[in-house]
């Protein structure tokens, strides 16, 4: 939206802005994460995240007067199984925006734990906490879940303990 007058410049839903994303099928209740990277005024980057357990980035080129250029992105990070499964255990939600960190000039972690807002003290699906390593800021990057999933560490049964366990 154009902050001088209203109008719409860009919306991830239609085709006439060159970009339609079809895994946009779950409520998002969070705000989006924001960030400037280059302290211009202007938002570079913007992180979502969804109750299909999916974690969303979009780079914003703000000097791009083409519409169907402007907006870049897509899903980084698809750590849930969906609804509609056999598999409820892996039916994560997130309904919280991600925290994001930089760690250096080209590196930073994006953070989110899941959960189900209706029913916090469920045990039937397995809720987890994300620490994603995105090694540069300007290249959009897609983490593949499985790929991600084994990469990840559990501290589930060593809460004071300094080891890591690689989750199978």
């Amino acid at each position: 939206v154009d902050a001088t007058d209203g109008s719409l410049i860009w919306e991830s839903a239609t085709a006439s802005a060159g970009y339609v994303e079809d895994a946009m099928t779950y409520s998002m209740p969070a705000t989006p994460r924001t960030l400037d990277l280059n302290f211009d005024g202007y938002v570079d980057q913007i992180y979502l995240s969804d109750t299909g357990g999916q974690l969303w980035r979009f780079d914003v080129f703000n000097t791009n007067t083409n519409v169907s250029q402007l907006v870049r992105g897509g899903i980084i990070g698809q750590f849930a199984s969906g609804s509609g499964t056999s598999n409820t255990a892996n039916h994560r939600r997130f309904y919280e925006k991600p925290d994001v960190a930089l760690i250096s000039s080209n590196h930073f972690s994006v953070n989110i734990g899941s959960g189900w807002r209706y029913y916090p003290l469920d045990t039937t699906i397995q809720d987890e906490f994300y620490h994603i390593e995105i090694p540069t800021l300007w290249r959009y990057c897609l983490i593949h879940p499985e790929g991600a999933r084994r990469s990840l560490y559990s501290y589930q049964n060593h809460r004071h303990v300094h080891t890591r366990e690689t989750l199978s």
